[in-house]
């Protein structure tokens, strides 16, 4: 049985914030080497309630650890559906924020990531 603490983590304040984020730079940053670094998009409470429902596993579809598969050290889980409502909301946002991008940069004639990939 899910738990209703994953659903209860509010996502209004971790969405404002990636709202907020310099987007701008950060396509620059996947452009120029595939990763950007989005500092304080979780509020310390955010993610200590997101850790809080780590060893609940029946909200996690997968668990991975890493030196299993010669990976090094650590493990890594994958969410079941229905994700927790901050992690779907987050991604609604996050995806939502870099494809306007990327639209952006299609239309103006720059050559960003999907221009990338086509060559």
């Amino acid at each position: 049985m899910k738990t209703s603490v994953s659903n209860a983590i509010p996502a209004t304040n971790a969405v404002a914030r990636i709202k907020a984020l310099d987007w701008e730079s950060i396509s620059q940053q996947l452009d120029a080497q595939g990763s950007a670094l989005l500092e304080r998009v979780l509020s310390a409470d955010e993610c200590h309630a997101l850790a809080q429902v780590y060893p609940e596993d029946d909200i996690f579809r997968s668990h991975v650890v890493m030196a299993r598969h010669g990976f090094g050290r650590g493990e890594y889980k994958y969410f079941s559906y229905p994700l927790p409502a901050i992690i779907a909301e987050l991604r609604t946002v996050l995806y939502a924020a870099r494809a306007s991008r990327q639209s952006l940069e299609h239309r103006d004639g720059e050559r960003g990531l999907l221009s990338r990939a086509a060559r």
